[in-house]
């Protein structure tokens, strides 16, 4: 059984072309400029359009939608891994509420196409080859996109090169930060991420998208260095379920190039406003909402969650996530939890326990395992309730003119800003939970230490 299309590698690790870039030098302003005039006479000589003649609101979106895709394709370059190329979808529903129209783009991308300056792979169904003549579908892989080395000398004459793309490009914040996706599936043994919805706003949605434009706004006001923020999104999942109300998953997430995605190391070498950062940290938040949740006694801070005789601390904690972002109880390790196991140890869990032998061990240390398999709680309620503590941390903090960045489960703040947000944090957290929740404070100075109000 294998992938009959599979990509190469540098198309896997293509940058997510989200079309929020915008010129902010005068060269980038002046290779805009020049690269529109192109543009538009080769939508004319093509016949995309009759004539030169604009209405002066279609001259800005076609400008806007130009700096846009040239920012993404020009960074997409700086990434080693994706040797150029960045990804987004064709599809008129994912244009829909962003900065630039589906018309537009296609529009661009045949101009620019035609020119030689883009390379352009189509988006394809991916399928697993299961016999001589059998296969299934798996999750398609979108459009990719890569700037052609005519396009680069272009840049180049107009004074923009590789090393200097975030002095001319800038990326804004997302102007409609909430989003919405339907449930996930199983294809073939693989998770297939849930498709984005069209939102169909009500009081409750329009303030939740508020919360996050107003914390991505105060959060902009200050100088984050060491790896990149550039605004979150807050993501729902299961928008499809009967009964939804906006309080399925909830995640603020910040994107493919945000610090969220580097290893903790990195996270603590961080500085805002030249302060070093601490993490806060909750340990085991699934399980101890899962606990809250059912009204089940739980004791955390006596004795970590995580302490299992006889098994690496390391091997039950991937256990306990995995299974509790799972519906229902593991068959097998599942593929990417194997994976970055092995990355971040160099052992691999099905030759270190299989995931029944250690079901038994957790179910007898934690009983609230054994009705997993029938709960009515799914991963989706304990992300709602962890988001909910975790941003509602995040919005009053704010509020006391402190900024914090989110790991998920955990709070990036100032060294000086600890203990204050510590309280909060564990505040917030224990109003969700009902339970005091297990806190580890990590530094780079130190190791993780179990904090306390």
């Amino acid at each position: 059984m294998h992938d009959y299309n599979k990509p190469d590698p540098a198309l896997e690790h293509s940058k997510y072309a989200d079309l929020n870039s915008r010129a902010v030098s005068d060269e980038a302003k002046a290779f805009i400029e020049q690269l529109a005039s192109l543009v538009e006479d080769q939508e004319i000589a093509s016949g995309l359009r009759s004539n030169r003649r604009r209405a002066a609101n279609k001259v800005r979106e076609h400008r806007q939608a130009l700096g846009a895709f040239v920012g993404d394709l020009l960074a997409a370059g700086t990434k080693i891994k994706a040797a150029g190329w960045c990804h987004r979808s064709l599809k008129a529903e994912t244009f829909t509420r962003e900065r630039v129209s589906y018309r537009t783009f296609v529009d661009m991308l045949a101009a620019l196409k035609d020119l030689g300056y883009v390379e352009h792979r189509e988006g394809q169904q991916r399928l697993r080859k299961f016999g001589p003549k059998e296969y299934i579908a798996l999750k398609g892989m979108a459009s990719r996109f890569r700037a052609t080395s005519a396009f680069l000398r272009l840049a180049k004459e107009a004074g923009i090169y590789k090393d200097t793309i975030s002095h001319h490009f800038i990326e804004d914040l997302p102007q409609h930060p909430l989003v919405l996706k339907a449930s996930s599936k199983r294809i073939a043994g693989q998770k297939a991420e849930g498709k984005a919805m069209r939102i169909t706003h009500t009081q409750k949605s329009l303030a939740l998208e508020e919360e996050v434009r107003r914390l991505n706004k105060f959060l902009d006001g200050f100088d984050i260095r060491g790896a990149v923020h550039k605004g979150y999104r807050r993501i729902f999942n299961q928008g499809d379920v009967k009964g939804f109300d906006w309080d399925r998953g909830g995640r603020l997430y910040g994107g493919d190039e945000s610090y969220q995605r580097q290893s903790k190391d990195v996270r603590l070498k961080m500085t805002i406003n030249d302060s070093s950062v601490v993490e806060i940290d909750i340990s085991a938040s699934y399980l101890t909402l899962l606990h809250g949740l059912q009204g089940l006694p739980f004791d955390p801070m006596s004795r970590d969650p995580y302490e299992v005789e006889g098994v690496k601390r390391a091997v039950v904690k991937a256990w306990t996530t995995a299974t509790l972002g799972n519906q229902g109880h593991l068959r097998r390790w599942p593929k990417d939890t194997v994976k970055d196991f092995e990355e971040e140890t160099g052992y691999r869990l099905p030759d270190i326990i299989s995931v029944t032998r250690l079901r038994a061990i957790m179910e007898e240390r934690h009983p609230v395992f054994l009705d997993w398999e029938k709960s009515r709680i799914t991963w989706a309620d304990l992300m709602f309730h962890e988001s909910q503590a975790v941003v509602g941390a995040m919005l009053e903090l704010m509020d006391r003119g402190l900024p914090s960045l989110c790991v998920h489960d955990s709070l990036l703040v100032r060294i000086e800003d600890q203990d204050k947000a510590l309280k909060v944090l564990v505040k917030r957290y224990e109003a969700v939970s009902k339970i005091k929740p297990r806190v580890k404070i990590n530094t780079l100075t130190s190791s993780p230490l179990n904090g306390s109000q």
